[in-house]
């Protein structure tokens, strides 16, 4: 299951930079040496339906060439940030995004997985329609058998009006 965030869910106190006009998402990939798969991810969110959104990939301590695949796309929206050390795990390039974010939304994606085209319009039509504070969309897993890869697709929807099973919204 992948989810969309609302912003003002986020802990207070966090200083986030204030510059430029604010996009409606953020998008954060954590990363670790693994730019073959980050090209795909980020082609799935090139190919978005949905582009008020900003892209905040973030390494931790990658040694490989992700920032060049990143820069590759040479898109504004797509920002490149390294942690100076190697945490072992996605909750410090998470974290650190977290803290980075200027959009009203928050979305993750993991670098080995991908978006359906439409997967953030219909995410984002469902947090409208039910108010919702994050929306979590279903995914499918794929790869072939035995070869230990398991990608994620997610946001894949038949039809225009199917959309993430899952909303949450809270008491105010």
């Amino acid at each position: 299951m992948r989810a969309i965030v609302h912003a003002k869910a986020k802990a207070d106190g966090c200083s986030r930079p204030r510059f430029g006009s604010r996009p409606k998402v953020s998008i954060i990939i954590a990363t670790y040496d693994w730019s073959a798969v980050l090209r795909r991810a980020l082609r799935s969110v090139a190919l978005q339906t949905f582009s008020d959104f900003e892209v905040l990939v973030v390494g931790d301590h990658c040694v490989d060439d992700s920032e060049s695949v990143v820069r590759s796309f040479g898109d504004a929206r797509f920002k490149w940030h390294n942690l100076d050390k190697h945490y072992g795990g996605q909750w410090a390039p998470n974290n650190y995004g977290i803290v980075q974010a200027r959009g009203e939304w928050i979305a993750y994606l993991g670098h080995d997985d991908l978006w359906y085209p439409t997967h953030l319009e219909r995410a984002l039509a469902t947090a409208a329609a039910t108010q919702a504070d994050l929306v979590a969309s279903i995914m499918i897993l794929y790869g072939p058998p035995g070869a230990g890869a398991i990608h994620a697709l997610s946001g894949a929807f038949a039809t225009a009006s199917s959309r993430p099973t899952i909303s949450y919204r809270r008491h105010r």
